[in-house]
C-alpha cells in the first residue's frame, strides 16, 4: 500500500471527529495546545516548603497549595510539614514564628530548604444580603381561538444574594538570603442568587457555604498555579485554503488530523516547486496568494510542533508575499508567535539564581 493511499484512507476516517471549525477567512480552524510562560521563574528553586496560612481555619488553603505546587511544580520537592517541623526544631525554630509578612525572617539557619512559601488570608468571608425585587415574564394564553401573549410581573419577591470573597496574599522568600522572590496579592469572588418565585430563573436553591468556600479555593488555585508555573493553553489558528491546488489541500487536511510532522515535511516539498513555478513566470511582488497560503499553513505547522522561530519566519514571508494585499490573518499568526517568542525570552530573563 503506497503512502498516498494509506493517507487517504486514515483521511476517510479521521475526517469524521475531526477537531477542525470553519474560519473567518475560508479556512478551518485547528486546536493546538501551547504552553505559556508564568509570572515567575523558580528556576534554582528545587526544594519548597509551605508555612501556616494566617486566618486559614483547618489549613484549607495551605493543602491546596501543597497540592497545587505537587501537581505542577515539575522538578520540585515540597517538604512534607512533619519534615519541616523537625528540620525546625533542630534549629529551634517554630513555623508559626516565621509567617510575617511585614517583615523577611532571617532564614539562613534552616538547612535542606530552598524557598518559603507563606501569606495571610486577608479576607475570607461569604455573607448573605436579603432584599426585595419584581420577577417579570410572558404568558402565554388562548383568546377567541388566537393564541396571544402578555407580559406578567410580580412585585416585593424575595431574594437572597450570597456573595464569598477570598483575598490571599502570597509571599515566596528565598532561606539562603532572605530575599523576596515573589509576592503577589491573588482575589477571587463568588456570588449566587436566590429569588422565591416559581417564575425566576434564578430559583434554585443557594449553594451551602462550604461549596462557595470550596469554589473560592479552587479558583485560586488556578491563579496561583499560572503565577508560579509554566502553564498550557489551547488555541484555535486558521489554515488559509487559498493555495488551491491538491498538494496543499492534502497538506491541510494533515493539519486538521494534527499530522504535522507529515504536513510540514508535504509543504515544505511542495513551497520548492512553487518557488521555482514562480520565479520563471515572474509573478509580481505582493500579489501572490497562492504562495502565501502556503507560507502561511507551513508556518501553522512549524508552530504546531513549538518551532516558533520557523514559525515567525514563514508567517512573515507569508505577509511580504502579499504585502499589497495586507492579509490581517497572516499578521496575526506573526503576532501571535513574535509575542509568544519575547514572553519566554522575558520569563527566561526571570531565573532565579
Amino acid at each position: 500500500m503506497t503512502n498516498r493511499l494509506l493517507f487517504v484512507l486514515l483521511l476517510s476516517v479521521c475526517l469524521i471527529g475531526s477537531n477542525a471549525q470553519a474560519g473567518i477567512f475560508g479556512g478551518p480552524k485547528i486546536k493546538i495546545v501551547q504552553l505559556m510562560p508564568s509570572e515567575i521563574n523558580l528556576a534554582g528553586i528545587k526544594r519548597v516548603a509551605i508555612l501556616p496560612i494566617k486566618f486559614d481555619e483547618r489549613d484549607r488553603i495551605l493543602n491546596k497549595i501543597a497540592s497545587t505546587v505537587h501537581k505542577h511544580g515539575e522538578g520540585i520537592t515540597l517538604i512534607e510539614r512533619e519534615q519541616l517541623d523537625r528540620i525546625l526544631a533542630e534549629q529551634n525554630l517554630v513555623a508559626s514564628e516565621l509567617v510575617d509578612l511585614d517583615s523577611t525572617p532571617d532564614l539562613g539557619a534552616i538547612q535542606g530548604v530552598d524557598a518559603l512559601i507563606y501569606g495571610t488570608a486577608t479576607v475570607f468571608s461569604i455573607e448573605d444580603q436579603n432584599y426585595l425585587t419584581e420577577v417579570t415574564w410572558t404568558e402565554y394564553y388562548k383568546e377567541d381561538g388566537e393564541h396571544k401573549t402578555r407580559k406578567m410581573k410580580a412585585t416585593d419577591i424575595k431574594a437572597t444574594k450570597r456573595e464569598g470573597n477570598l483575598n490571599l496574599t502570597l509571599k515566596l522568600v528565598a532561606v539562603s538570603t532572605g530575599a523576596i522572590i515573589a509576592q503577589k496579592e491573588f482575589i477571587t469572588q463568588s456570588d449566587h442568587t436566590h429569588i422565591n418565585h416559581k417564575k425566576s430563573d434564578k430559583k434554585e436553591l443557594l449553594p451551602t457555604e462550604q461549596h462557595i468556600s470550596e469554589q473560592l479555593i479552587s479558583a485560586l488555585m488556578s491563579d496561583i498555579a499560572k503565577y508560579m508555573f509554566p502553564f498550557p493553553v489551547r488555541r484555535e489558528i486558521e489554515l488559509d485554503e487559498k493555495c488551491g491546488t491538491d498538494e496543499c489541500k492534502e497538506a491541510i487536511d494533515m493539519l486538521k488530523m494534527e499530522m504535522f510532522d507529515m504536513a510540514d515535511e508535504n509543504l515544505t516539498d511542495f513551497l520548492e516547486v512553487v518557488r521555482k513555478r514562480t520565479k520563471k513566470r515572474k509573478e509580481k511582488k505582493g500579489k501572490d496568494q497562492g504562495l502565501a497560503a502556503i507560507l502561511y499553513n507551513l508556518g501553522v505547522a512549524k508552530e504546531a510542533q513549538g518551532d516558533f522561530p520557523a514559525a515567525q519566519d514563514y508567517y512573515k514571508e507569508a505577509i511580504m508575499v502579499t504585502l499589497k494585499k495586507k492579509n490581517k490573518h497572516h499578521k496575526k499568526g506573526y503576532d501571535r508567535v513574535r509575542n509568544h517568542v519575547s514572553s519566554w525570552e522575558l520569563y527566561n530573563q526571570k531565573a532565579t539564581e
